[in-house]
């Protein structure tokens, strides 16, 4: 008698959660369990063999300024999103960040009956105790994947999972080397990795600011080219539509993130995974964010108010809980404020081997190898019904 596939369905609503959630989908693959797998995400998903509903592209947003315009659309999604998940009734559903869209979805699928696992939990460097238990008490388990947020949870008795970084499995199973991954981009050049972000709405804020000081950067660096890396193809024919075609100081290329952080000496980056993967690399890097008017202005009153307490916002930052790489907010990402730190950590001087020397420390932070296949094992084992305890005890045994 044929044995049923197991049903798994992804919930990556940003395009770093795509990259995320197509990394465990491969783990989980890699079982040799049969698995179907449907859910929200993107081109990462696919590839792993996912079918996407819903791409994460199409309904992703930054903060309430950027979701008041669309809200027609999300709410119409996130309904399609629930009679995709009535009907299928997957074994288990894994949501990963986005908190505007699963902690909703949370509920839904507890009055659904359907077992949830939130993997990589919103509110990561909180110190909330009510909003930790809200995350917890929603789902039937958690996976974090930064200790310092395991560590909370489990200060307040709630039981959840930690195996280290997924970014390390990714950049320990790539062995290539740094003249290798030259070959691959076809540059002898000393390189500037320019990150604007993955998000239409980030790379629109940030990449006429982040072209034009590289622009003036290279002026003093002949050496040096501006390399800009894109995640997918819709945002590799955006960025190469508003630099043109033969910029001769820049090149874009589409994917080879990995590699142009290999080669990197330098990166001007948006805040986000980026920066752990120039972490990873060991590349000195300025991180900065722009957000739109409404956004600004509402974080504004959230900090001014005391709601809102963010000493960081870079994830390298918030890892070693020390601003270890300089940080450009809104305004301050400007070209008299980030040149002259640009030309510093370019240049062989004492902030730059400081700063190289930081990064490792928050690269051994991250943990070991292995993390993605002990989360397609809880993944799995939860799957077929276990609890995460159940799971945990069964793995470590």
């Amino acid at each position: 008698m044929a044995v049923s596939p197991l049903k798994i369905a992804f919930v990556a609503a940003e395009p770093s959660g795509d990259w995320q959630a197509g990394a465990l989908a491969q783990a989980i693959q890699s079982s040799g369990i049969t698995v179907q797998m449907c859910g929200v995400g993107g081109s990462c998903m696919q590839e792993a063999g996912v079918e996407v509903w819903l791409n994460s592209q199409d309904v992703s947003c930054i903060g309430p300024g950027d979701a008041l315009g669309r809200l027609p659309y999300f709410y119409s999604s996130y309904f399609k999103l629930q009679s995709l998940l009535k009907k299928m009734r997957p074994d288990l559903t894994i949501m990963l960040d986005s908190p505007a869209l699963n902690m909703r979805l949370a509920k839904f699928l507890r009055r659904q009956n359907l077992t949830s696992l939130y993997y990589i939990p919103p509110s990561a460097w909180t110190t909330n105790p009510k909003r930790l238990r809200s995350i917890h008490s929603r789902v039937d388990g958690v996976v974090c994947i930064f200790k310092p947020n395991a560590d909370r949870y489990r200060s307040l008795g709630l039981e959840v999972a930690y195996f280290g970084h997924p970014i390390v499995d990714m950049y320990s199973l790539d062995e290539q080397g740094t003249e290798e991954a030259r070959q691959e981009l076809g540059t002898e050049k000393a390189v500037l990795a320019v990150l604007p972000g993955s998000r239409n709405q980030e790379v629109d804020n940030l990449l006429p600011r982040f072209t034009a000081l590289a622009e003036k950067f290279l002026q003093s660096h002949s050496e040096a080219e501006a390399v800009i890396p894109c995640a997918t193809e819709p945002l590799y024919r955006r960025i190469k539509q508003f630099i043109g075609q033969n910029h001769p100081r820049f090149r874009i290329v589409q994917g080879h993130t990995r590699q142009v952080l290999r080669v990197a000496r330098a990166a001007l980056t948006a805040s986000g995974s980026a920066t752990l993967e120039a972490a990873m690399c060991g590349v000195p890097m300025a991180i900065c964010y722009r957000f739109g008017v409404i956004n600004w202005v509402i974080g504004r009153f959230l900090l001014f108010s005391g709601l809102l307490k963010c000493p960081h916002f870079g994830l390298p930052n918030l890892m070693a809980e020390r601003r270890i790489c300089p940080e450009f907010l809104q305004d301050e990402v400007r070209e008299d404020l980030l040149l002259p730190v640009l030309h510093e950590l370019w240049e062989d001087t004492p902030r730059r081997a400081q700063m190289i020397a930081d990064l490792q420390e928050v690269r051994l932070g991250l943990g070991e190898p292995g993390v993605l296949r002990q989360v397609a094992q809880i993944a799995l084992a939860m799957a077929q019904g276990q609890t995460l305890a159940k799971a945990l005890e069964s793995l470590h045994s």
